[in-house]
């Protein structure tokens, strides 16, 4: 990854000794209020308007999807259109592009992110991140920090929609932020730029911390009792799916093993290449010893069907190292 230093573009240098990926915190803070009011930071002048505003997004970082969702959630896709970079990181940043689920910047026609940047600061310096909140009207970006943005989708835009459900109400803000605010060190960037970081690029490969390892799976044990142990009548309505598959474990197992167990989930390596084909590779044995259907088979397995499952092993292995 790399970044912008007065308007021109160089390698990455966040990087500790270690080779941990250093998250820096977003640069352009402005909000659109509205009434155009400046908000609780940057300056005014960002009225909600239909059709004036524009979001630049990758559907492979986590931070800017969660804006297309809260666009969805609020029916605000006629409201503020959406360009998709690739989803793959290029050497100039994030492109655009119509390959790989990706679409083309409708409303600059620039061939980057970076592009956009620097139409609202030439000597712009810092990284080019999604999401990006574009201002058609003023020609620059008002935002570029994912919670931010989706807090003025929450409520200032609900004179342009029907939905006026409030995903931040004042009553529970205070214990909304105070989650965020273990969450996004501990959780977030623990996966994002420490367990899983050097799949990204963003972390070299067996550099990560044990300390960060740790905060990681302490962090999401303590997260997973606090769903488990909510019983109040607003969870029991509103309790989704992920708090039953964070529930809390038994007694009986230790803290200390719980801890490990969760540790080896998310950081464990990966399975070498020989385990994961053997994992698929075909058994073949005496009659008896291996039934299919209920029913004993009755010989080997053919030659044809072990090629066409070595070749679906090859595949997955393949497509193992591609995500990877």
């Amino acid at each position: 990854m790399g970044l912008l230093v007065n308007g021109a573009w160089q390698e990455d240098i966040s990087r500790t000794k270690e080779g941990r990926f250093i998250r820096p915190a977003a640069a352009l803070r402005n909000f659109v209020t509205r009434d155009g009011s400046a908000g609780p930071s940057g300056e005014g002048g960002f009225p909600a308007e239909a059709g004036r505003y524009h979001l630049y997004v990758s559907l492979a970082c986590p931070w800017a999807h969660r804006t297309l969702i809260f666009r969805a959630l609020k029916k605000l896709e006629p409201i503020i259109s959406a360009s998709i970079t690739e989803p793959l990181y290029g050497k100039t940043g994030w492109e655009f592009s119509t390959a790989r689920g990706g679409t083309l910047d409708t409303v600059n026609g620039k061939a980057t992110l970076a592009e956009i940047y620097l139409l609202a600061d030439p000597h712009y310096t810092g990284r080019v991140s999604v999401p990006v909140l574009w201002d058609k009207k003023r020609r620059t970006i008002v935002n570029n920090e994912s919670s931010e943005i989706i807090r003025m989708l929450n409520s200032a835009f609900d004179a342009f929609t029907d939905v006026h459900t409030d995903y931040y109400p004042a009553g529970l803000r205070g214990e909304i932020d105070a989650v965020n605010k273990l969450v996004y060190p501990n959780i977030n960037n623990g996966v994002i730029h420490d367990a899983g970081a050097f799949r990204h690029g963003l972390l070299q490969p067996f550099q990560m911390q044990s300390a960060a390892r740790r905060r990681l799976s302490e962090s999401v044990e303590l997260h997973a009792r606090s769903l488990s142990g909510s019983r109040n009548s607003r969870d029991r309505e509103h309790r989704s799916h992920q708090t039953a598959l964070l529930r809390q474990p038994t007694a009986s197992e230790s803290d200390r093993h719980r801890s490990d167990r969760t540790h080896d989930r998310f950081c464990g390596p990966a399975r070498p290449q020989s385990v994961r084909l053997n994992q698929f590779a075909p058994v073949c044995c005496a009659p008896s010893s291996v039934p299919k259907n209920g029913a004993p088979l009755r010989g080997p397995v053919p030659k044809q069907r072990q090629n066409r499952i070595q070749e679906r092993a090859r595949r997955l292995s393949d497509d193992w190292r591609a995500v990877g």
